[in-house]
C-alpha cells in the first residue's frame, strides 16, 4: 500500500529533473540536461510550480512586452508554471486544481499527480497521455531544500 504524503510534500522542491517516458520504452529530457524549477507546497493547501530549460535564450529586446514570434514560441516552450490548490485523493494520489498557469487550458481544470516521497526527494508522475501512435507519462524528480 502506498503511503500517504500530505504531510512531508510541504515545503520547498527544486527541480532535478523531468523526463518524458514513452510505452516503448524511449526517454527525453523534458527541458534539456539541466532543467531549473521551484515547487512549493502550504499547510494551507495551495502550490504553485515553475520549471524549464536552464539555457533559454534572451529576446533580443529588454522589453517584456516585445519579442519576436520566434522568441515567443521558444519562451513558450521551453517554460512551464502554474498555481492552484492540491489535496491528496488517496495516499500517493495528488489532485491539483490550476487556477491559472502558462497553458491557457488548464485555466480552472483538475489534474492528478502520482506522487511519492523517498527521502528528500519528491517524484511527481503525470498519468499516461495516448496520441497517434503513441503514448506517455512525464516523470519529474524534485529535491526539497
Amino acid at each position: 500500500m502506498k503511503e500517504s504524503i500530505i504531510e512531508n510534500i510541504k515545503g520547498t522542491w527544486l527541480l532535478v529533473s523531468m523526463k518524458i517516458i514513452h510505452t516503448n520504452g524511449e526517454t527525453a529530457d523534458m527541458f534539456g540536461e539541466n532543467p531549473q524549477g521551484i515547487s512549493m507546497f502550504d499547510a494551507e493547501g495551495f502550490m504553485n510550480a515553475q520549471m524549464g530549460s536552464g539555457i533559454r535564450p534572451n529576446f533580443i529586446s529588454d522589453s517584456v512586452n516585445t519579442g519576436t514570434s520566434e522568441e515567443i514560441a521558444n519562451a513558450y516552450q521551453t517554460y512551464m508554471a502554474f498555481y492552484g490548490r492540491y489535496a491528496e485523493k488517496s495516499p500517493g494520489i495528488l489532485t491539483v486544481h490550476i487556477e491559472n498557469g502558462l497553458f491557457p487550458n488548464w485555466k480552472e481544470k483538475e489534474i492528478i499527480r502520482y506522487a511519492e516521497i523517498n527521502g528528500n526527494l519528491l517524484t511527481l508522475s503525470t498519468p499516461e497521455t495516448k496520441t497517434e501512435g503513441d503514448s506517455f507519462y512525464v516523470k519529474a524528480v524534485w529535491r526539497k531544500v
